[in-house]
């Protein structure tokens, strides 16, 4: 471990601390880790191959009265036996929480009662690797981080209550209300929300009690002492209730206080210790706040970063970090480093959904495969949302690769025939843009509208599974949600939605749900059979490893159709067809280099490629998925 390298990039994120102290406190917490775990030398990272992918869920996507939900989660991975398919379970966020479905986390250290305890993720953990949420940029209002840093604001030097909150002193970034940041250094912020990014928050004390709520004093003043009051950064900030109070929760932490970065070191350990092999950093872009700048990718999120991948790979070299950025492709990438600088393992890779979408509305592969080549800068260290995620379908990853009348057409199509519930973001200088399109899976693939007849239903499961084999085209880990693997259609509770997103976040009653899953006619059970036997055949074959060579984009002579090579280091290079049709297509390729043999392994029916020498030509019937093995 190169601690003088440690040291010096203390020293540029905060050059007004005492860097030995700081880099002593850092190699404490480290060190002591490394005794308790007894790290091994020796890094893993690499251990994922062509029979690993990853179920998204929440810990309470599936429910039963009077039990843990995370007792029941892991019934349903061993009853269906999925952690053969998926050896990696994401469980967001599964903290005590008051919004965002668990992404305002109040208590980091804890589990929210109704889910159970440490030692039912224990037991998970034995089952499959686990991945674990750092919702990193913020923290709930009622957090002890974000009550620390607010309280010890209002309280005099001389005040000795201070003393239980001055170590969380400007844990967030807060304002007086009477010298505000000029509208003009907030101008230039990219956020995705429109509302204020400053909410207005009053520090109280009721029966002894001293509390930071959000909301003006006028609303306490009656039942409560004010102590102070000010404004706090809320990069995701939401809008007024509609009686006028506050509905904001969450709360930026300031990674511009060192104490704040040894913190995060110490919460990321903990998920270590307690079962995440791998570690998502959630909303990592929006880590470091400048006045007068867009506050998202700025050179000092990418050097926290890299310094927090240093000291994990040190610590727990076996950990995998993943940086979740919603962002257009470059952006995202440049969070996996620089050559030698390293910031994350793995990067998201969101522009695969929103854009096989966009090309099955317009039956035409042309623009994913021009952007397929550029996802193989990445390397295979790709988290692929193969059919999108628990959020909406976001459009910035196809910004630049669409053009924003196309972009504006697929926010149409999703809201006209898809069901979908549009969220807006403000871009730098205040534009609202549509930022992501709330629906599931199967509706954003296959509309709103149930099927006419049998044969329907099976058209709109070849077009659902050709979505997701295009996925398998991008090396990396395919990431399915839960809602997906059923094919569910959009939720709409009688007492309506807390807000759009909540339309693909249904809530699964266990016994109801089993009993769909039971029944072979059912949609849930139909296409939870079809993934899982999609997922299966993707294992059998080295060709879908994130670790083989580059895929080799194919001309197929039909715009319809996207072929592709993928090679492999161990075992027979594969060719993949893709029709994006409603009906038949005939593909006509030529591969890289002459074949000896030629053996259709999955697609409709018994049709077989004519081929000879370089050339393969195969007649594609609707939606179909086909792949070859090429000796």
């Amino acid at each position: 471990m190169d601690w003088n390298d440690v040291e010096q990039k203390l020293a540029d994120l905060y050059p007004d601390a005492d860097r030995s102290r700081l880099l002593a406190e850092i190699q404490e917490v480290v060190e002591e880790f490394r005794g308790a775990a007894g790290t091994e030398s020796v890094s893993e990272k690499m251990r994922f191959d062509q029979s690993s992918a990853c179920l998204i869920t929440y810990a309470n996507s599936i429910a039963e009265p009077g039990r843990p939900t995370l007792e029941t989660l892991r019934e349903f991975l061993l009853e269906i036996d999925l952690t053969d398919l998926t050896n990696v379970v994401h469980i967001l966020p599964f903290y005590p929480w008051d919004t965002d479905r668990g992404f305002s986390v109040k208590d980091y250290r804890k589990i929210e009662d109704d889910y159970g305890s440490w030692d039912d993720i224990a037991k998970l953990a034995g089952d499959v690797e686990l991945m674990f949420d750092f919702v990193a940029n913020h923290a709930s209002i009622d957090n002890p981080l974000i009550q620390g840093s607010l309280i010890a604001r209002h309280l005099d030097a001389d005040d000795s209550r201070r003393a239980e909150f001055v170590d969380r002193e400007d844990f967030c970034l807060a304002f007086e209300k009477s010298n505000p940041p000029e509208d003009g250094q907030l101008q230039a912020l990219a956020r995705p929300r429109p509302s204020p990014v400053l909410a207005p928050y009053v520090v109280i004390e009721r029966e002894g009690e001293l509390r930071a709520v959000l909301g003006q004093p006028e609303e306490f003043a009656d039942s409560a002492t004010i102590l102070g009051e000010g404004l706090v950064w809320a990069t995701f900030s939401r809008p007024n209730k509609p009686d006028g109070s506050e509905d904001t929760r969450q709360i930026d932490l300031n990674f511009a206080n060192p104490a704040v970065l040894i913190e995060v070191l110490k919460i990321l350990l903990f998920y270590r210790e307690k079962g995440g092999s791998l570690i998502r950093l959630d909303a990592i872009g929006y880590l470091w706040k400048k006045l007068g700048s867009s506050s998202i990718h700025e050179p000092e999120t990418h050097l926290v970063l890299e310094l927090i991948y240093q000291l994990l790979s040190y610590a727990t070299p076996e950990t995998i970090t993943i940086a979740e950025v919603n962002e257009p492709q470059a952006n995202a990438f440049t969070y996996l480093g620089e050559p030698g600088h390293p910031e994350a393992d793995w990067v998201y890779q969101f522009t695969h959904f929103p854009l096989a979408l966009h090309c099955l509305r317009t039956n035409d592969v042309t623009e994913y495969v021009r952007w397929l080549p550029t996802a193989a800068e990445a390397n295979g260290r790709q988290f692929v949302t193969t059919l999108g995620t628990h959020d909406g379908i976001g459009m910035k990853p196809v910004r630049g690769i669409l053009e924003d009348s196309e972009i504006d057409q697929l926010v149409d199509y999703l809201i006209d025939h898809a069901g979908g519930l549009p969220n807006h973001a403000s871009l730098p200088g205040g534009r609202q843009i549509v930022y992501e399109v709330c629906t599931t899976p199967w509706c954003a693939i296959n509309g709103a509208e149930p099927p006419e007849d049998d044969a329907a239903f099976e058209l709109m499961l070849d077009r659902y599974l050709a979505v997701i084999s295009l996925s398998f085209l991008v090396r990396g880990l395919p990431a399915i949600y839960i809602n997906g693997i059923f094919g569910t259609g959009p939720y709409l509770p009688e007492s309506g939605l807390e807000e759009n997103r909540e339309i693909n976040r249904e809530v699964f009653e266990k016994d109801r749900l089993f009993a769909t899953l039971d029944d072979s006619s059912h949609r849930h059970s139909r296409v939870l059979q079809a993934v899982r036997e999609l997922l299966a055949a993707r294992s059998h074959h080295s060709a879908f490893s994130p670790n083989a060579p580059g895929v080799v984009v194919l001309e197929s002579g039909c715009s319809s159709v996207l072929a592709a090579l993928l090679p492999s280091n161990e075992g027979p290079d594969l060719v993949q067809l893709v029709n994006l049709s409603s009906g038949p297509a005939e593909a006509r390729l030529s591969l890289p280099r002459e074949k000896t043999g030629l053996a259709k392994v999955r697609g409709k029916g018994d049709r077989q490629a004519e081929s000879g020498g370089t050339e393969l030509v195969y007649p594609t019937a609707a939606f179909e998925t086909a792949w070859f093995e090429v000796a």
